[in-house]
């Protein structure tokens, strides 16, 4: 491994150093110093092209290692903390369009204003249901809301997730579990906490009166979390929104096998590979390591790997010279590599892309025939009928 490039992944596989990046500096700090180095890291593969490629290699191998009766994803891992960041980040539109809507209507809208307290009053039920069914509006909305901007997803993200349900039927050919990991990875992990910071997604002047349904959008992620569970219980309340919240449930099943079904014709979004940024991004991911030196010093050594530590010392340490030929130049032979190895890749898909459709067209000129042919006999008949 020659330079920084090469250090975190190389070869499709991600190195030591990759995996101590993720232990100390991702799995090991708080959640505000998490999104920063997470921030820093994806920007840095995105740059690099091979973001994908990191996201998926971490992803198989936690899904590998979760025991058969435990639930994937829903520990608070380095890997999950990096997914749900990345999923953030990259779905920004997605999220103003239902979150920020949805609140914004609730807001704006007295028909979807409710009172929390009255959820949990045992002895006016009739003002319980009524609250309740206010509650099932709201969720039913959210849910039409999802199905009407599944568009704005990106196509990277979308080949990721189908990529990830792909992994979890090579482990467990039981289509429940895919599911339930799904509706774990973008209800539970995504879409619910960030109704809870609604604020990020609405409208800047809306902002102020957020105050006025900010009780009631927990009670809107609790019984949205039953619903998207879906679980039968004894309880009358659950019974009674998993009936009314029936749009919620089909939305769910429609995003899931949108994923699973996204197909690898689809025209690809670019790899990401920025020449122009991957100099800042560069310095700065190693600006991030340099507080963490000991630890990287430690974990390297320990897993036997000192020489990779050399080697990064080495790179920030010539970081800190005027003349810095490693953080400049290295990039350009490793970049162009990368960019010739993914539109060599891509001249292949587009190979296969066009003999589908060129396939297709042909059936389609088959079937014009066919239909010209029938259309002729039909004529013919009715001239022989006069």
């Amino acid at each position: 491994m020659s330079d920084f490039n090469e250090l975190f992944f190389i070869n499709n596989k991600p190195t030591p150093l990759l995996y101590a990046y993720m232990k100390i500096m991702i799995k090991s700090v708080s959640l505000g110093e998490a999104r920063m180095t997470c921030r820093v890291l994806l920007q840095y593969a995105n740059a690099q092209g091979f973001l994908k490629e990191m996201l998926l290699w971490l992803g198989r191998e936690e899904i590998e290692s979760t025991p058969p009766a435990t639930f994937i994803f829903r520990g608070n891992s380095s890997f999950t903390r990096l997914l749900c960041y990345y999923m953030e980040e990259e779905l920004q539109d997605f999220l103003k369009k239902t979150v920020g809507r949805l609140v914004a209507d609730m807001i704006t809208e007295i028909e979807l204003n409710f009172d929390p307290s009255s959820l949990y009053d045992k002895i006016n039920e009739n003002l319980l249901f009524e609250n309740l069914d206010v509650v099932c509006a709201v969720l039913n909305k959210f849910a039409s809301l999802i199905i009407k901007n599944i568009s704005l997803i990106p196509l990277k993200f979308s080949g990721i997730i189908r990529d990830l349900m792909a992994e979890i039927k090579r482990k467990d050919c039981d289509i429940e579990t895919r599911y339930t990991t799904f509706k774990t990875i973008f209800f539970l992990r995504f879409l619910f906490p960030a109704l809870n910071h609604a604020e990020k997604y609405i409208p800047s002047e809306l902002r102020c009166d957020l105050i006025q349904v900010k009780e009631q959008i927990p009670q809107i992620v609790r019984f949205g979390q039953i619903v998207v569970n879906g679980k039968e219980s004894e309880d009358q309340l659950s019974k009674y929104v998993l009936k009314a919240c029936d749009p919620l449930r089909t939305a769910v099943e429609t995003i899931f096998n949108y994923f699973c079904s996204f197909s690898s014709h689809r025209p690809k979004e670019l790899s990401g590979i920025n020449f122009k940024q991957q100099q800042l991004l560069t310095s700065e991911i190693l600006s991030f390591i340099k507080p963490f030196l000991s630890q990287f010093k430690e974990h390297l050594e320990e897993s036997g790997n000192n020489e990779l530590f050399i080697k990064l010392f080495e790179l920030i340490k010539r970081g800190k010279t005027p003349q810095k030929p490693s953080l400049e130049l290295e990039p350009l032979e490793y970049s162009t590599k990368k960019l010739h190895k993914y539109l060599m890749k891509r001249i292949e898909e587009l190979k296969i892309e066009n003999d589908y459709y060129s396939s297709r067209i042909k059936e389609f000129h088959t079937d014009i025939k066919i239909m010209r042919f029938i259309i002729e006999k039909i004529h013919q008949n009715k001239e022989c009928l006069k």
